[in-house]
């Protein structure tokens, strides 16, 4: 079943969540339902860090896809129960602005 990871994957990737507190949440929530490897985990970390505004790097396009990659992987193990969606309604709206 990797079509339907893939397609939520480029929905993440559409609407890449740039808050820090998202991704650290998910590296913690990560490591506590035993969920990736550690260095997944602590790369998932860093791509908070990464967001941050005192972040001072870029993502690469193959570190934005496995980010996306996990993340996809990680809403289907439950994460968005935990982190809840606010984050995506407010890039769609961003993403939608006014015309």
């Amino acid at each position: 079943m990797a079509a339907p990871k893939a397609a939520l994957a480029s929905v993440i990737d559409k609407y890449f969540p740039d808050d820090d507190k998202i991704w650290k949440k998910l590296a913690a929530w990560a490591k506590d339902k035993g969920l990736f490897t550690p260095t997944a985990r602590q790369f998932l970390y860093k791509v908070g860090e990464s967001c941050s505004p005192l972040g001072g790097w870029e993502l690469t396009p193959k570190q934005k896809a496995w980010a996306c990659s996990l993340f996809a992987e990680a809403v289907k193990e439950g994460f968005l129960y935990e982190a809840g969606i606010d984050w995506l309604i407010a890039k769609i709206g961003r993403a939608d602005g006014p015309q």
